[in-house]
């Protein structure tokens, strides 16, 4: 699961930085078919107003428990650690420790992911603070606005 979520974050990193004229709002929604079991993923990816970090969001319709979070850089980059800061509108800083896949973080567990989509789609504003190696952290903010319809498009339609 977690090279399929790596290989979606990678694809929604390509999905923002070329972003569709169509686009009603700032999330790109994509969709890969794996060519071995035919299995649909689904994704939908946001980069940042820094233009630094690109935030994705994975499922699919053949399993729409395999809901996954993820964050990598725009234009490439290492992150040093597994640690992020997260702040919702402007609330607390919440911190987490997601899995380092060395060019993406993710979510830890579904749990995890599912909570990160329900804030997601209740608030206007996510700043989010990585460790780039080796030049230190990375702060980049995302206007939520079409979130909910993301989500609702990466469940597939509901």
């Amino acid at each position: 699961m977690k090279t399929a979520l790596m290989l979606l974050v990678a694809v929604g990193a390509l999905l923002a930085t070329t972003p569709s004229a169509s686009a009603q709002w700032n999330w790109e929604v994509g969709r890969t078919v794996d060519e071995f079991t035919d299995e649909v993923s689904l994704g939908a990816a946001e980069i940042g107003e820094s233009r630094r970090l690109v935030l994705v969001i994975t499922g699919g319709c053949e399993a729409p428990l395999e809901l996954g979070v993820g964050i990598s850089f725009a234009g490439g980059g290492i992150f040093a650690d597994g640690a992020v800061q997260i702040r919702w509108d402007d609330g607390p800083v919440e911190r987490a420790a997601w899995w380092d896949g060395n060019t993406s973080l993710l979510a830890q567990s579904h749990r995890e992911a599912e909570a990160f989509l329900v804030k997601l789609t209740h608030h206007r504003r996510l700043r989010i603070r990585a460790s780039e190696y080796p030049s230190g952290t990375v702060t980049d903010s995302f206007d939520l606005d079409g979130a909910a319809e993301a989500v609702r498009q990466v469940r597939c339609g509901g």
